[in-house]
């Protein structure tokens, strides 16, 4: 409590001379130089900040609000309300009619809504019951149907059969229930037979090629062959060495429009090409 403090300035400095290093003395002799407004409390607040290790802990006990005085609350007088409270009656009374009459209304609606649901749930039985009459008798057309068909294929117990009957009798539906797929493994089978007959026919042969033996006459006639899509310089003047100058003039022609910059050039060689024939 900073109030105990009053006129104990003194006290505090040679407590915080025995003990600088106790942060509490600094932060009350901070407290007390505040309130008493004295002129030491800038230099007492730096060392207070500097020892104290919570430096929150000093803003709030420097910036602490001072504590307003309380106040007495008086009570009013209760007489008045209740003066007032003793007439409410004509008001209850008139929000108790306006209830009934709003439950009144809310009872015919929903007993209007009931009768009318009802209504609705007759007719739709009705509804129901003709259009399952309809169903009932379009089943009981289809049953009778089968049974006139049971009928006709039904075996006679009474006249005597032999063992050879009862086996065609009970293998009959086996056997008209296999005959469609019977059918098609039939005409599957007949596709099948009749490719076999055909290829044993015409008997088709795979003959090899002939390997052609080494003949050194005709490798050497391929290579005199030209062959006249590889271009090159070098292959013209070969073809000059040789003494083949229309090979040589033909390359050089296709040469210049391979290479139209160097044209002038292949254009001397074929001029020089064309004198050595005349």
């Amino acid at each position: 409590n900073p109030a105990l403090l009053v006129g104990k300035v003194d006290e505090l400095l040679l407590v915080t001379k025995e003990f600088p290093y106790c942060q509490t003395t600094y932060l009350m002799m901070a407290l007390l130089l505040k309130n008493n407004n004295d002129i030491q409390f800038d230099e007492h607040l730096k060392k207070a900040a500097v020892y104290c290790t919570d430096r929150y802990q000093l803003f709030t006990q420097l910036h602490q609000p001072s504590v307003a005085p309380t106040e007495r609350i008086t009570t009013p007088n209760l007489t008045q309300e209740e003066e007032k409270t003793e007439n409410p009656l004509p008001i209850a009374e008139s929000i108790v009619e306006e209830t009934f009459l709003e439950t009144k209304k809310q009872k015919n609606s929903i007993a209007e809504f009931e009768h009318e649901y009802i209504a609705q749930a007759i007719n739709s039985s009705i509804l129901l019951e003709t259009t399952n009459q309809a169903v009932d008798e379009k089943e009981v057309s289809k049953l009778t149907e089968e049974l006139t068909e049971i009928e006709k294929n039904a075996f006679d117990l009474e006249t005597v059969h032999t063992f050879t009957d009862w086996i065609s009798f009970f293998n009959q539906g086996k056997i008209e229930k296999l005959a469609p797929k019977n059918e098609e493994k039939t005409v599957e089978k007949a596709n099948k037979f009749d490719l076999i007959d055909k290829f044993i026919q015409e008997d088709p042969k795979i003959q090899p090629k002939k390997t052609e033996f080494y003949s050194p006459m005709n490798m050497a006639r391929l290579s005199v062959v030209d062959n006249l899509d590889v271009v090159s310089e070098t292959l013209a003047l070969v073809h000059v060495d040789q003494g083949n100058y229309q090979k040589a003039i033909l390359m050089y022609e296709k040469l210049s429009l391979k290479f139209p910059k160097k044209r002038s050039y292949f254009a001397t060689q074929i001029k020089n090409l064309n004198q050595k024939l005349k």
